[in-house]
């Protein structure tokens, strides 16, 4: 007999009840029994009168729950609760002691072990539980090994260190990251290991020379308001010991005694500097800047203008090296790559052309990544492309959550400070929309079971790239609204506009020339995709600075924590 959802079989039915229909009993021995009497010892929650909720509410709520366990998709909820966890360490004024910690889970762990065969719902809450005291863990051992020194209060001083790297800002300013070697003239009893300063001049300092000047430094800032971004905070898991600007060019000394560390950093950074001044120069302008940007993530090149007509329009993320960039990196790799490796019809046939592209895609975004410099927000987007790419090589799917799970828990075990800040939870946000509408977009497709419209090829292809750019668009900025609110509180109404008349260009022709570019680069032939690449941008910035010429700033102001946590 099959029942309605939400009904109730008769009295002495035996089947089970599941939130979609029935289920035979094999399926899940520990799925509610409804219809028969209760049997001794099972539990039900008593709750205040005011709170009661039906007994067969209850039974749907741990039916469903079953069914996650039974599938293996509270996996995808373990990432969640070690973030939260880490994010209640940070957040927390009190920090528990290692002992304390460690006593806790090892009676939860007991916990785990005598429930798991007995009451898989209970012990997948309490595994829910080990796994938010693991990421408490992982940010308290973070906490521990990182040792930044933060100056305390503002100090000008004669400081003598070496330019481990280098970023072109706006105008004939340039950022310069200092290792600091020591101080006088107002000496500094606790030192920073590195600190960031700004220096002017046409020509930049050489990364990798030993120089002394007189430096003006303070602490790094913290948040403008309670509740607001923390600098601070991010500067001391950068490493970054606090920030200022140098007195006239620096003395260059003639000592250099780097490490061979320090030496090989110092190397890779000039390199890198090197392709950024480079494109800057082929392609002028803000263009340039933005596409420099796109390649070793300089920023602070684009004029401030240009810079507020993209936030105002919603697309400041595009010049962020992150998942939209390195999911085209990783795609053209992969499908130019197939396509190369197919021409040749023996070669295709003998050989699993699929998943030798996959591994050539693997090595184009690692060239990527480390051209960036190891950007945060890269990171991020390069662990996720090659846990998907690596998913293509032993045959399981690309694109779907639990490949997401995997790439959080790489993030949150290497770095778990990196959840608290904007750039990991609008990249994730955005990545679970997407891969979420893709899931649900294909099971409709399945099961529509027809090919469309009676249209040409052609106009069938570019229906669906139009459709595709405005699904993604609505998902993705749909998806990172709320924390867009959070973190900046600002939204711009008309960013989905200005999304869809930037995601073709930016998908075919911006990408496309910049990766050209890059492996044209050591043959000195890179300067027309450079060109080509430069055109495509001024309509990218065009349309951003049209698009915030219409106003329509949402400015919500600050949003309290609850509102924050409940809506996520």
């Amino acid at each position: 007999m099959k029942l309605a959802y939400g009904e109730v079989a008769e009295e002495g039915v035996g089947d089970r009840f599941h939130p979609r229909g029935f289920v035979p009993p094999a399926v899940n021995a520990n799925l509610p029994d409804i219809g028969k009497p209760r049997r001794a010892g099972r539990v039900y929650l008593k709750l205040p009168r005011a709170l009661h909720v039906p007994e067969r509410r209850q039974r749907q709520v741990l039916a469903a729950i079953s069914e996650e366990v039974e599938h293996g998709r509270l996996m995808l909820l373990s990432p969640v609760a070690c973030g939260s966890g880490a994010a209640l360490w940070f957040s927390s004024p009190l920090q528990p002691s290692a002992i304390y910690l460690l006593g806790v889970g090892l009676v939860l762990g007991a916990l785990f072990l005598y429930l798991r065969y007995r009451h898989a719902v209970a012990a997948a809450l309490v595994a829910g539980l080990i796994f938010l005291l693991a990421g408490a863990v992982l940010a308290a051992f973070e906490t521990m090994r990182t040792d930044t020194v933060l100056i305390d209060k503002p100090v000008t001083t004669t400081a003598t260190g070496t330019i481990t790297a280098r970023e072109s800002a706006n105008g004939n300013r340039w950022r310069y990251e200092l290792a600091v070697t020591g101080t006088s003239d107002s000496h500094l009893r606790r030192v920073p290991a590195v600190v960031a300063v700004f220096g002017q001049g046409r020509t930049p300092l050489a990364i990798g020379v030993h120089v002394e000047g007189r430096v003006r430094l303070t602490p790094p800032s913290g948040p403008a308001l309670p509740g607001l971004t923390d600098f601070a905070f991010q500067s001391y898991f950068n490493g970054i010991g606090g920030t200022g600007f140098f007195y006239g060019p620096p003395h260059v000394l003639t000592k250099n005694d780097l490490s061979l560390r320090q030496s090989l950093l110092s190397r890779f950074h000039d390199w890198r500097a090197r392709v950024g001044d480079h494109i800057r120069s082929v392609i002028g302008g803000d263009e340039g800047a933005f596409a420099a940007a796109l390649v070793t993530n300089e920023q602070r090149a684009i004029s401030g203008t240009t810079m507020e007509a993209l936030r105002l329009s919603g697309l400041a993320h595009i010049i962020a090296i992150s998942g939209m960039n390195m999911a085209l990196a990783a795609g053209l790799s992969f499908v130019g790559l197939r396509s190369l490796l197919s021409l040749s019809v023996g070669f295709g046939q003998s050989l699993p052309v699929k998943k030798i592209a996959a591994f050539g895609a693997i090595l184009a975004v690692t060239a990527y990544y480390t051209i960036s410099g190891f950007a945060v927000s890269a990171e991020r987007a390069y662990i996720m492309m090659v846990v998907m790419l690596v998913a293509v090589r032993f045959d399981r799917p690309a694109i779907s959550m639990r490949n997401i799970a995997l790439s959080a828990w790489a993030i949150l075990l290497t770095s778990p400070d990196a959840l608290m800040g904007a750039s990991f939870q609008m990249s994730y946000a955005g990545t679970l929309g997407l891969v979420a509408g893709y899931e649900f977009w294909a099971r409709h497709r399945s099961s529509e079971g027809h090919e469309g419209l009676p249209l040409p090829r052609i106009a069938r292809m570019i229906g669906r790239s139009t459709a595709a750019a405005v699904a993604s668009s609505a998902i993705g900025g749909t998806a990172t609204a709320l924390f867009s609110l959070v973190h900046f509180q600002r939204l711009g109404s008309y960013s989905l506009v200005a999304n869809v008349l930037v995601t073709p260009i930016q998908s075919l022709l911006v990408m496309p020339m910049l990766m050209l570019a890059i492996l044209l680069m050591p043959l000195g032939l890179d300067t027309w995709p450079l060109l080509v690449m430069g055109w495509g941008l001024k309509w990218v910035i065009a349309t951003g600075v049209w698009v915030a010429g219409w106003g329509g700033q949402w400015l919500p102001g600050q949003l309290p924590d609850w509102f924050f946590v409940s809506m996520t």
